[in-house]
């Protein structure tokens, strides 16, 4: 049985290769058009770089001059913001502070209920435990925890 023949091909006329000259002139003239424009944001985004690095450096030197001009400034030795007290416990008839609020006292009571949750002492406010303890039993039981945590009760 002979093989099926395929016809040869034969070269476009004349038109047609005109044709598909004039298109992949046309794509050539597509293709430099975008080089240059990529070619022109390269080169706008080169300038951009070199504006930043000179800001940059500006920023840079200005700061350590700054540190400069810090550096020959005496610093103050003494730690002359510190107020020292001799009773670390102060009594809340004596000093100047008020009794706290009802909402203080809430807002104690709901910070040793998280810290207890999480795991956490909390810090003892003798004027707040005062006042819880006088609230009623459920305070007590929490003071009292509070209190032994940090080995306030004897």
């Amino acid at each position: 049985m002979p093989k099926p023949t395929r016809p040869a091909e034969q070269p476009p006329p004349p038109v047609r290769r005109r044709a598909i000259q004039a298109q992949s002139a046309q794509k050539d003239a597509e293709r430099a058009a975008e080089r240059t424009a990529h070619e022109q944001t390269v080169q706008h985004l080169r300038g951009e770089i070199e504006q930043l690095r000179t800001n940059t450096a500006t920023e840079l030197a200005a700061a350590r001059e700054q540190v400069v001009a810090a550096e020959g400034q005496p610093r103050c030795t003494t730690a002359s913001w510190i107020t020292i007290s001799r009773d670390p416990w102060p009594c809340t008839h004596t000093c100047s502070q008020q009794d706290p609020s009802d909402a203080m006292v809430d807002a104690y009571r709901a910070a040793v209920l998280h810290l207890q949750h999480c795991g956490l002492p909390a810090a003892p406010r003798l004027p707040e435990m005062r006042r819880l303890w006088a609230r009623g039993p459920e305070e007590r039981r929490l003071v009292a925890e509070v209190a032994q945590r940090w080995e306030l009760a004897g």
